[in-house]
């Protein structure tokens, strides 16, 4: 049986969001998701579920660019906590963004402790990540994280 080399059909995974191509039986495929015990990726329950939406040419809406910021100014964290806040950061942001820009750090001999990351962030994985960067926010007891979004890049 040969397969046809069209496009698949595509679907939201009703448990995660995930725009995921849809199986020969019209669910959706397999793909992972970030949990919320930890920081690990776990087996998402939408696998082999109907889509919430089928549309064979569905595109999703374009990501948007932000740059998101933690610091450590005010020296609440010890060393050991920023660099566990820091490292928890980058990895949640690696794990909803596609692609991720950069990454920066403030230089070991500056007064200020901060970190930021730039990424296109799927718009369907906005708001789970907005929510996990709160409760990462709170977990470290800080005041806020910055989030920018760029609404138009221009090439100069």
């Amino acid at each position: 049986m040969t397969r046809d080399a069209g496009p698949r059909p595509r679907g939201l995974c009703r448990e995660c969001g995930a725009d995921r191509a849809l199986r020969g039986d019209g669910t959706i495929g397999s793909h992972n998701r970030l949990t919320k015990q930890g920081y690990g990726i776990g087996y998402c329950k939408g696998v082999g579920q109907p889509p919430a939406t089928i549309e064979p040419d569905m595109a999703p809406p374009p990501p948007i660019t932000v740059y998101c910021s933690i610091g450590n100014s005010d020296d609440k964290l010890s060393q050991t906590a920023w660099s566990d806040f820091a490292r928890k950061f980058v990895i949640l942001m690696r794990r909803y963004a596609s692609p991720v820009f950069g990454v920066w750090f403030s230089t070991s001999d500056s007064a200020y402790q901060n970190a930021c990351v730039s990424a296109q962030i799927p718009v369907l994985h906005i708001d789970p990540l907005r929510l996990e960067l709160a409760e990462l926010r709170e977990e470290f007891n800080q005041d806020s994280i910055a989030w920018a979004a760029v609404c138009e890049t221009e090439f100069l």
